[in-house]
C-alpha cells in the first residue's frame, strides 16, 4: 500500500502499490482533466468508473459484461475570486472526499457486495489479469464532458437509452 497526498485538495488516501495500474488510471484521469480544462465541451462533467463480470456466452458471441458497481463523480469548474475562496473550497472538497471514500470501503467490506470468487479457469472473467503485478476487478472508465446542463425529459431519456443500449 502507498499514500497519496493530493496536489490541490486536502486529502490524502491509500491506494495498491502497482505502478502499472496507477499508470493506467492516472491516464484515464488525464483525459477527463484535459477535456474539462479544453473548455470545449463546457467547465462540467463527469468520470465514471464501472466494475464488471463477464458472463461466458455461446460460440460465435462474446462474452457479456454484467457491471455490479458504478461510482460517478460530477465536477463542475469553479472560478473562485481570491485565494481565501480557493482555500475554503479546497478543505470542503477534502471532507466531501473523505466521506465519500469511507462509504465505498464500508460497502464493499460487506462480503455478498462483491462477486464470489471464481474458480481458477474464470479467473479472468472477474479479474483483470493484464497486470503482472496485481490484479484488479474488471473495469472500466468511461468520462464525458458538458456545458451549462438545461436537458429536458426527452434529451435525459434519450441519452439514458443511447448509454444503456451502447454497454
Amino acid at each position: 500500500m502507498v499514500d497519496v497526498d493530493c496536489d490541490f485538495v486536502d486529502f490524502t488516501y491509500v491506494r495498491v502499490a502497482s505502478d502499472e495500474l496507477d499508470r493506467a488510471l492516472k491516464r484515464e484521469v488525464a483525459l477527463f482533466r484535459d477535456a474539462l480544462r479544453s473548455g470545449e465541451a463546457g467547465r462540467s462533467g463527469q468520470i465514471c468508473l464501472e466494475f464488471y463480470q463477464k458472463k461466458k456466452a455461446r460460440w460465435p458471441f462474446p462474452a457479456e459484461c454484467i457491471p455490479w458497481e458504478v461510482w460517478t463523480v460530477k465536477i463542475d469548474v469553479l472560478t473562485l475570486a481570491n485565494e481565501h475562496e480557493r482555500q475554503v473550497c479546497r478543505e470542503k472538497v477534502g471532507e466531501m472526499l473523505g466521506e465519500k471514500v469511507m462509504y465505498i470501503a464500508e460497502t464493499l467490506n460487506r462480503h455478498e457486495y462483491v462477486p464470489k470468487m471464481p474458480n481458477q479457469s474464470e479467473l479472468d472473467l472477474v479479474f483483470d489479469t493484464t497486470f503482472s503485478d496485481v490484479q484488479p476487478y474488471l473495469y472500466k472508465i468511461t468520462h464525458q464532458t458538458t456545458g451549462p446542463s438545461s436537458s429536458s425529459v426527452s434529451t435525459t431519456m434519450r441519452k439514458f437509452i443511447k448509454d444503456t443500449l451502447a454497454f
